[in-house]
């Protein structure tokens, strides 16, 4: 039982989490980036020195928005771990067929009730 409310206390913190650091917004940005840069990179017009310029820019803005969504990651990881410490059965639940299945339909119920 303990287990399972665990199981609902970290799906909605993990929910909040990346709802508030806006997550999605993240990745969109990050894969934007991406694009941007090989379609600078298939450029055969523009020179060697603006495509340098615009390059650093583009890895500036790709290495923090990438450390933001593994600061995000990493925080939900180190929530699961700290409930796993406390109740030793967690871990072992979470990656049974079975709570793979209980964790997506809580994730998606409670994504419904948000909305």
């Amino acid at each position: 039982m303990m287990t399972h409310l665990g199981l609902i206390f970290i799906i909605i913190l993990s929910c909040e989490f990346l709802k508030y650091f806006r997550f999605v917004h993240l990745l969109k940005k990050n894969i934007n980036l991406y694009k941007k840069i090989f379609k600078l990179l298939n450029f055969k017009q523009v020179s060697d020195t603006w495509k340098e310029k615009v390059l650093l820019n583009y890895s500036k803005n790709l290495f923090l928005t990438s450390v933001k969504v593994i600061l995000i990651l990493s925080l939900i990881i180190i929530i699961f771990f700290i409930f796993s410490y406390l109740d030793k059965n967690f871990f072992k639940f979470i990656l049974s067929f079975i709570g793979i299945i209980e964790t997506t339909i809580l994730f998606l119920f409670y994504s419904y009730l948000r909305q």
